[in-house]
């Protein structure tokens, strides 16, 4: 059955099928705000620093 196989699993396939209606709904999706985005990213870089300040004052003790 497999004698024209190299009998390695390098060359699996994997299809993932999300439905025509997913689809649509994914490139009809409305983007967002710009000040939303900037003020997402502007928490996640204070969010850094908070981190990066607490484990600075950890090592210094």
């Amino acid at each position: 059955m497999n004698e024209s196989s190299d009998r390695d699993f390098n060359d699996v396939v994997v299809v993932l099928d999300i439905g025509e209606a997913n689809v649509k709904a994914l490139i009809g999706a409305t983007v967002p705000e710009p000040s939303v985005t900037l003020s997402m990213f502007a928490v996640g870089a204070f969010g850094m620093f908070g981190l990066r300040r607490r484990r600075q004052s950890r090592t210094s003790n």
